[in-house]
This record gives C-alpha cells, sequence and structure tokens, in this order.
C-alpha cells in the first residue's frame, strides 16, 4: 500500500492499492484468443464470458468458462460474424444456481453493431451496461411489456445502456422496446464513446479522449465533465455505498479504467448555492479519487468485477474485493477498504 496526492488529477492523499493474487482467464480453453475484445463475470464470480478474436479465423471466438477450475471452457457460443464489443451477464440475486440458463445463452447480452432487435446504428457499439429500470417506475412512464421472444429471461424489468461509436448514450428498456434517453457530451457531442454505467438515476459516460460526464438521466441533464488525461476510457462500473436517495450523488462509487491500465475510483459531491434557491443550474460538482489500483501499469484493462453478493467474513466486511481483467486475459484481484 503506498499513500499519494497530486491535486491536478483531483487526488487528495490516498491509498494506492496493489493486487493480492494474478491469474490468466484464457488458459487452457481460450488460448487461442489473442487478445479479449469482451469479458464478463457472472454473480458470484463462479462463470465468465468471453469473447476475443482468432489469427486463424475470420470469425470471433466467444464461450463460457468456469473460475474453478480456472479457464475451463462450459459452453461455445457461436453465431456472431464480426468482433464482440461487449458481453454481459444478467443480474442475478440468487448467484449461480439462477443462471443455468447462460449455457444456452439465454442470460448473456452479446452485440458488437446492434443489440439483438431493438435498435440498429450504422456504428459500432462499443459497451453496453445492463441495469434494473427504476427510471420508468419513478417518473411514471411505465408502459405494458412487448411481446417478448419465450427464450427472453428477466428482460421485462431491464435497460440496456450503450455507449456508441457516434458519440451518443443510448438507453432502451428491453421489456418495452422503447428508447428512453440519448444523451452526448455537451462540448464534443461526437467523439466516440467508449465506457457507460447507471445506477438509479444517474449515469456516466467516457469518451476516446478521456473525458468522463455525468448525467442526472431524468432530466438529462450534464452536471459534470472532467477529464484526468487524454487516454480512452475502457470501462465504467458504479456501485452505492449507503441506502440513501435516488439523487443523493454523494452515496455512490464511480470505478473507471483505462487503456494504459489506470484503475481508479471517484467520489463525487454536489454543492447548491443557496443564494440560487437550490437552482440545478448552479449545482457545483466536485471530484475526489478515493482509491487507485496498481498492477496494470501499461496493460490496457478491459473490465472491472465489483463486489455483489456480502460476506459475514469479519475482513470481508471491512473490505470489498475489486477484480480487473486486462485485454492479455491476466485477472487481478484487490483487497479494498469500504469506504
Amino acid at each position: 500500500m503506498l499513500r499519494v496526492a497530486c491535486a491536478s488529477l483531483y487526488i487528495p492523499w490516498t491509498c494506492c492499492y496493489g493486487p493480492v493474487s494474478t491469474r490468466n482467464l484464457l488458459q487452457p480453453s481460450f488460448a487461442s484468443i489473442k487478445s479479449i475484445s469482451a469479458i464478463d463475470l457472472s454473480p458470484g464470480e463462479a462463470l465468465f464470458v468471453v469473447g476475443g478474436d482468432m489469427p486463424s479465423s475470420s470469425q470471433p471466438q466467444l464461450g463460457v468458462g468456469y473460475m474453478n477450475p480456472l479457464g475451463e471452457q462450459r459452453t461455445k457460443l457461436e453465431g456472431h460474424k464480426a468482433t464482440v464489443t461487449s458481453l454481459q451477464f444478467f443480474p442475478s440475486g440468487q448467484g449461480i444456481t439462477s443462471t443455468a440458463i447462460v449455457a444456452r445463452g439465454r442470460n448473456v447480452l452479446c452485440e458488437a453493431r446492434e443489440i439483438a432487435t431493438l435498435v440498429r446504428y450504422p456504428c459500432a457499439i462499443n459497451h453496453i451496461a445492463l441495469v434494473q429500470d427504476r427510471l420508468s417506475t419513478d417518473t411514471g412512464t411505465a408502459e405494458p411489456p412487448a411481446r417478448l421472444d419465450p427464450r427472453e429471461v428477466d428482460t421485462h424489468d431491464k435497460i440496456v445502456v450503450c455507449a456508441i461509436d457516434n458519440g451518443l448514450l443510448c438507453g432502451i428498456q428491453l421489456g418495452t422496446r422503447a428508447k428512453l434517453f440519448e444523451l452526448a457530451m455537451p462540448d464534443h457531442p461526437h467523439t466516440p464513446m467508449t465506457a457507460v454505467a447507471m445506477l438509479d438515476h444517474w449515469l456516466m459516460g467516457g469518451d476516446s479522449e478521456g473525458s468522463l460526464a455525468l448525467f442526472h438521466v431524468p432530466t438529462q441533464q450534464c452536471k459534470l465533465v472532467f477529464r484526468r488525461n487524454q487516454t480512452t476510457i475502457s470501462h465504467i462500473a458504479v456501485q452505492k455505498r449507503m441506502q440513501e436517495g435516488r439523487d443523493a450523488l454523494d452515496a455512490y462509487r464511480w470505478w473507471i479504467t483505462t487503456t494504459d491500465g489506470q484503475c481508479y475510483c471517484v467520489q463525487l459531491t454536489m454543492t447548491t448555492s443557496s443564494e440560487k434557491d437550490g437552482d440545478d443550474d448552479d449545482d457545483a460538482v466536485s471530484v475526489n479519487v478515493v482509491h487507485e489500483l496498481v498492477g496494470s501499469e501499461l496493460e490496457g484493462i478491459v473490465h472491472l468485477q465489483l463486489p455483489i453478493m456480502p460476506s459475514s467474513d469479519d475482513h470481508a466486511a471491512k473490505h470489498q474485493k475489486i477484480a480487473t481483467v486486462t485485454a492479455d486475459g491476466i485477472l487481478r484481484e484487490y483487497q479494498v477498504p469500504l469506504v
């Protein structure tokens, strides 16, 4: 552990943490993948789904593997003709016991240039995030579900959020097939969006030039744009650290990774101007880095996994396990204090 500070990078005195374990996810069954284009770990981290191009084939390799024994293939997924850019298991509160259907390909979202039959774009979708739909319920805009394919599972109350190469962040309600919103960076709306995360009413998107934008989705207002440097944002994940209202911004922690191996966690705090009677246009949002992970320097991080299930272990109750995966399949696990 190392303590650092750097005002220009929004870092107060902060602890840097190194990995407690390092493993290779691609061995032995996925060794033909030379560079991972997309990966996700299942809830409970019993399985992983990985996609990547193979030098000897024009089609990508895509499959589900076991975490224990590590790297052993469980299921091969076929059908994609181009590079798969994003993968995600459906969330499950029951851990792996409810994800047997993953083996039949029914609980994995994986698309390159389109999201199922929901919407088509003339450019690549670089990243997707699957979240519980609280937006339709809270805003009173919920509609009757569409006629779903009988193979679909638990899609009626989910939103898929897309980071698109044309600079848009798009949200689609899976149950109704309705497009809920399209957002863009205010100052450079056409820069390719490369990562996105959403929880409750808040959404953060990152682009290919290292900029990050925070949006309040019900009002579709951009509350903040900030940039640490010009390195492409590769992944964003968000977690809620306390049970507060859905507009309490400081209840959330945003984890950000980049293509050159940076991995850090920021806390955003909103201060409302009392002189303007709480006018949202005068809200100021401050950025502070609260955690910094090291160990992947110069290695592009393609995925970051946050803890899902609480532990009864005393040490684990005060710490959380964070996992990162680099493009060459190296999984690093970190123990980070809860703050």
